[in-house]
């Protein structure tokens, strides 16, 4: 047997002095750039841009205004206040997200080394052949399509796991409120339904292949082990669905992208008319009432 050898090029020429520092600068100015690239592609959006038109407003608003008496608008914030309400629900959601991303990577593997297990179980292991008693050629009794159909069911798997994993995700605020919205998270439901029958039917047709394995002089502990990649197989399939469809529960969420987007009127109560004389006076209630009554107790209170 023959095993080609794969010829591969330096990607890290072997240079020395200047060549070498060369070499690093260009690197790092390539990663560099592929990084803000990167970023700048997946932050393009008209809610970044919404989000930054806010701040930069708000920011100059606040900034420059005046009143005709010289007063200005100084800052009389708790910062407990922005870490309760935005940081930490952020951070512990950004932390579980990453989780859940690990675990997916670590399903899909053993998804892909399932399915290669599953195809070489049935179409590579050789057992005794019960007509001439021999310890080898069971296989020859096998029927002529049967590893044509084993390559047809692991292809279509694969291709259902892609179909699962493509489905939009329906699971967020907006779908439980608005009629339009919902009508689609129940047809995305009745899709994703139809996708779980075809890998359960997937499933009971490589189960089949199994037992024609068994009728044919596979002995059974052979045979239970690939069930038991079966069954595996179909585990990982579920739980990355899962993961996928899972979200995090809709109090939290809610209350995250409340106090998010809503951060200006949080804060804005903490923002009182200073002066030369006086450090901080009562806020003027034409300015800050509006944004006052947005907020269940202001700082001052």
């Amino acid at each position: 047997m023959h095993i080609k050898s794969i010829k591969m090029d330096k990607y890290y020429p072997d240079e020395e002095g200047f060549a070498a520092l060369f070499v690093s600068v260009r690197l790092f100015l390539d990663d560099l750039y592929s990084a803000f690239s990167v970023c700048l592609r997946l932050v393009s959006s008209w809610e970044i841009a919404l989000y930054l038109v806010n701040a930069a407003t708000a920011a100059a608003f606040y900034m420059y205004y005046t009143v005709a008496d010289g007063s200005y608008l100084s800052s009389k914030i708790s910062f407990s206040l922005l870490s309760v309400a935005i940081i930490f629900p952020l951070t512990f959601q950004m932390n579980e997200t990453f989780i859940r991303r690990d675990l997916a990577l670590g399903y899909l593997a053993d998804f892909k080394a399932l399915i290669c297990n599953i195809t070489a179980g049935c179409c590579i292991w050789d057992f005794p052949n019960p007509i001439t008693k021999e310890s080898y050629g069971g296989r020859s009794n096998l029927p002529r399509d049967f590893y044509l159909d084993t390559r047809d069911i692991c292809l279509a798997m694969c291709k259902e796991l892609h179909l699962l994993l493509s489905l939009p995700v329906t699971t967020t605020g907006r779908f439980h409120v608005f009629a339009y919205h919902a009508r689609k998270h129940r047809r995305m439901g009745e899709y994703a339904a139809e996708h779980a029958s075809q890998v359960s039917c997937l499933t009971r047709l490589l189960m089949r292949q199994v037992e024609i394995l068994k009728k044919h002089g596979m002995p059974s502990n052979e045979a239970s082990r690939i069930n038991q990649y079966v069954w595996i197989l179909q585990a990982r399939v579920e739980a990355l669905f899962q993961i996928k469809q899972y979200r995090t529960p809709q109090s939290t969420r809610g209350s995250i992208c409340v106090c998010y987007r809503g951060s200006l009127a949080l804060i804005s109560p903490g923002l009182v008319l200073g002066t030369c004389k006086t450090r901080f006076t009562k806020p003027t209630l034409d300015l800050l009432w509006p944004l006052r009554c947005c907020t269940r107790r202001s700082s001052w209170d």
